[in-house]
């Protein structure tokens, strides 16, 4: 796993982003919250990304270079802030 955060510096709504292997989500803090279709309102994005090669260390700015990406929304009290993206979220 590696933290890519700092790839996104440009997006203050980005609170996390990971990237493991060909894949890389971002968690984003939504500035206008969604109704979900179980009828609860979301105030995050989960945005999954998934690249043609992976991404290593010394090239993080493969993470814009994306191959498809889908989002999900979450609830506050769906996420844990002291585990990482991987640990709790699977995507794939």
């Amino acid at each position: 796993m590696v933290n890519v955060i700092e790839q996104f510096q440009d997006r203050p709504d980005v609170v996390k982003a990971e990237s493991k292997g060909k894949n890389t989500l971002v968690l984003v803090k939504l500035k206008h919250r969604i109704k979900r279709m179980d009828n609860k309102i979301a105030c995050y994005a989960l945005e999954h990304r998934w690249h043609r090669m992976v991404i290593e260390a010394e090239n993080m700015a493969d993470v814009h270079s994306v191959q498809g990406d889908d989002c999900t929304y979450w609830l506050k009290k769906e996420i844990n802030f002291e585990k990482g993206l991987f640990e709790q979220f699977n995507c794939f």
